[in-house]
């Protein structure tokens, strides 16, 4: 503690104040304590903390939410870093803030690169899986009795025959700052090729298996120019894919494992460890390694970075010496000459010697603990962490986080409290922000990991579910998920496999008479149409005839009743009477037109129409 804080100190456990005479004592000016004591003025950390982005109740938060992200292998970036720090203080910080905030906690952070990790290696590290894991294998070695030397380890590698490991190389400053230098000459080269290496406890390696790629899987001479049967010992085989495949896989366990380790072997039996490849897993791959008495084990699934010796300790030396010899070979013939397949064994060869001696193959038999036997090694190093599922319920609070203030907003607060008379308010309001602030930022955290996980949840929703191979279906029957083929688990491999056979060919069969049955409804469908359309002509030409008739009927009743006027026309033509006998009887007939009355009898009122009649008029006309 800091002078003037034990002055404090003093101050608040004494009953008579005296601010002189404590300053006195402890060498501090009297002025300096009263302004402390009354509250009026405040420490430097605690005036840096309300200048500061965050401040210490927000940055220890945020320390330890780093260090829980951490123990789950997903540090974070210094972009992430920031995002979340803008988040608790609801603007974005400086851009050298993450810098000085990681230098401020040095003693408990640190910036630095870190190798990748696939994030289900991260999930398989268990430590209950591991432990039945080692029971298995050790109950195994002792149940069959198997030594030291009948212990095997076999998996591939693949190589992109041009491709080039970065390494530190010296070059012209000049050239690097004017751009002109890019960096290091490859030759490019993507043909493909595997290596199945396989090594004993005991410290020995058997001869390498190179599968070329090849579209007409065949060997050609060329590539193999600089192999000398004489001196080395090596197998060559060839696919279209340069990978290993099912048929690769047993005839390397016939022609190469077996033919090699038979001998020393005797008629023990031998443990074979591998990957989860497809052409380990086959039910024909363990039947024969069952018949030539070997236990095939198979690890549990993404836990080879810990449990496999040839990744632990053998293959990173194998990739960085082939980089080298590369390297020499590109030197030497001066970016001229192409990588190609055929110069793959001079370049391999050398690596390969380096890469798999007795010692670094024990080494990295021990480092997998297995030979010599200490499980204990491997499961120290996992430490028993709660499930992340528990770890996030535990940090979750339905509670809404609330906003943060500006460092303006801080200082007025701690300004409020401060400015309190009796020192004991002030000391319970300042510890009452300080668990408020924490718990904010506490809240606010929870909330973005809540999101987090929601979106995590729905991506992992909409993925497809696919049927499970059968060595993932066998493995679900499994505690740990790794695998002995010992003669019983063959048995039931096989079983396994005749069942999956038994309803792939029910499925078949359902797949057929699924098809019949759509073919029959398509059938009945189409003759259903084929009826519809039939109908449907019978009915039209009915209409048409029943048109025509119609329209006959019509015609005809037509063509009656101009018949009928006709004949109805010539009977009253037939009973007109002669034209001279109507002239007759006009002339005979007495007429009856009115007479004229002469012009002296008329009244000269009247008028006379042409006709020689009186027009009489109305009495309003008159």
């Amino acid at each position: 503690m800091t002078p003037i804080d034990n002055a404090l100190a003093e101050l608040a456990s004494s009953d008579f104040i005296n601010i002189s005479a404590v300053a006195k004592a402890h060498g501090i000016l009297p002025s300096t304590l009263s302004r402390r004591w009354r509250g009026r003025s405040t420490s430097k950390a605690e005036a840096l903390s309300d200048r500061r982005f965050l401040n210490n109740e927000q940055e220890r938060s945020l320390i330890d939410y780093i260090n829980e992200l951490s123990k789950r292998s997903a540090a974070l970036t210094p972009a992430m870093v920031t995002a979340f720090a803008s988040q608790l203080a609801g603007n974005a910080p400086g851009h050298c803030w993450v810098s000085r905030f990681v230098g401020r906690h040095r003693s408990e952070l640190e910036s630095a690169y870190l190798n990748n990790l696939d994030l289900e290696r991260h999930r398989a590290d268990s430590v209950h899986s591991y432990e039945v894991h080692f029971n298995t294998i050790n109950q195994k070695i002792q149940q069959y009795q198997i030594s030291e030397d009948n212990i095997y380890n076999m998996d591939e590698k693949g190589f992109l025959l041009g491709r080039l490991n970065k390494v530190r190389r010296i070059f012209s400053r000049d050239l690097k700052g004017s751009g002109k230098l890019l960096g290091a000459v490859q030759d490019g080269s993507r043909d493909w090729l595997t290596v199945a290496a396989t090594i004993c406890a005991d410290g020995t390696a058997l001869a390498p298996l190179l599968i070329y790629q090849s579209d007409a899987s065949t060997i050609q001479d060329s590539w193999l120019r600089d192999f000398d049967p004489e001196q080395q010992d090596c197998f060559f085989s060839s696919s279209p894919s340069g990978w290993t495949s099912d048929e690769t896989g047993s005839k390397w366990l016939q022609e190469l494992f077996d033919t090699s380790t038979a001998v020393k072997a005797r008629r023990n039996w031998r443990l074979l460890f591998v990957d989860g490849h497809g052409s380990h897993v086959t039910t024909g791959f363990s039947q024969k390694a069952l018949e030539k008495k070997i236990l095939v084990v198979i690890y549990p699934p993404h836990t080879t970075h810990r449990l496999q010796p040839l990744d632990v300790g053998c293959f990173a030396p194998l990739a960085a010496y082939y980089s080298q010899s590369l390297e020499t070979f590109s030197n030497s013939s001066e970016g001229l000459t192409k990588m190609s397949q055929k110069d793959f064994f001079g370049v391999f060869w050398p690596a390969w010697q380096r890469a798999f001696t007795k010692a670094n193959i024990k080494s990295s038999w021990k480092k997998t603990d297995l030979v010599p036997w200490c499980p204990w090694v491997v499961l120290d190093k996992l430490k028993q962490q709660p499930p992340a599922t528990e770890q996030r319920l535990e940090r979750l609070s339905s509670s809404p986080p609330l906003d943060w203030g500006s460092p303006k907003i801080r200082r007025s607060m701690r300004k409020a409290v401060n400015g309190s008379t009796d020192r004991r308010t002030r000391k319970l309001l300042s510890k009452l922000t300080g668990e408020l602030l924490s718990t904010k930022a506490q809240l606010t955290l929870a909330k973005l990991e809540k999101k987090k996980a929601l979106d995590a949840l729905r991506a992992v929703q909409k993925k497809q579910k696919r049927g499970k191979k059968l060595m993932e279906e066998f493995r679900a029957s499994e505690d740990c998920g790794a695998v002995v083929f010992s003669p019983s688990k063959v048995r039931k491999l096989l079983d396994l496999h005749k069942a999956r056979e038994q309803a792939k060919e029910q499925q078949k069969a359902d797949k057929a008479l699924k098809a019949q049955r759509a073919v029959a409804a398509k059938e009945f469908k189409a003759r259903e149409t084929q009826q519809r359309k039939y109908d449907r002509a019978v009915a039209s030409a009915a209409r048409k005839r029943a048109d025509v008739d119609a329209k006959a009927a019509r015609k005809a009743t037509k063509e009656a009743l101009r018949a009928q006027k006709l004949r109805e026309k010539s009977l009253k033509v037939a009973s007109r009477r002669p034209r001279g006998e109507v002239a007759k009887q006009k002339v005979v007939k007495k007429s009856t037109a009115p007479t004229r009355q002469p012009l002296a009898q008329m009244n000269p009122n009247q008028q006379i129409s042409r006709s020689g009649r009186i027009i009489k008029k109305t009495a309003r006309l008159l």
